[in-house]
C-alpha cells in the first residue's frame, strides 16, 4: 500500500520496521510503501494517509522482496538458519567419515605392527 507523509516528515518506524519516503509530489509531500497489515497503526497517526500510486513513479505497490508480515519474516530466516543447520551438518558427517576411515587404517596398521613385533619376539626366543 501506498501512504501519504505529512509535510516535513521523512519516514517512520511501525513495529520495529523502517520505512522512509520513496516518492515526494510538487507540492512537497513524501510517499512510502508499506504492508497492508500496518496500515491501521500508520492511518492512526497524524497527518498520514493511504493513497493509490502516486503521479511521477513506477515503483510497484509493495517493495519487492519484503514480506508481508512478521510471521513470514521469521518463516524465512529460520528456513535460512536451517539450510545452513544442515549444511554444517553434512560437513561435520563428511568428516566424520574420512576420521573413521583413517581410524580403520589405523587399526589395520597397528594389526600389522603387533604381527611384526611378534614375529620379532620369536625370533628373538628362538636365537
Amino acid at each position: 500500500m501506498w501512504f501519504r507523509l505529512p509535510v516535513g516528515t521523512a519516514g517512520l518506524s511501525v513495529e520495529l520496521q523502517q520505512f522512509e519516503q520513496e516518492v515526494v509530489d510538487a507540492e512537497g509531500f513524501g510517499y512510502f510503501r508499506a504492508p497492508d497489515y500496518l496500515a491501521p497503526k500508520i492511518l492512526d497517526l497524524p497527518g498520514f494517509a493511504h493513497v493509490l500510486k502516486p503521479e511521477g513513479t513506477d515503483l510497484e505497490d509493495f517493495p519487492p522482496g519484503r514480506s508481508a508480515s512478521p510471521t513470514d519474516n521469521a518463516i524465512a530466516d529460520l528456513a535460512t538458519q536451517l539450510k545452513a543447520t544442515e549444511i554444517d551438518r553434512d560437513s561435520i558427517n563428511d568428516r566424520l567419515h574420512q576420521a573413521l576411515g583413517q581410524i580403520e587404517l589405523l587399526g589395520a596398521e597397528i594389526t600389522r605392527l603387533k604381527e611384526l613385533n611378534s614375529k620379532l619376539e620369536e625370533k628373538k626366543t628362538t636365537k
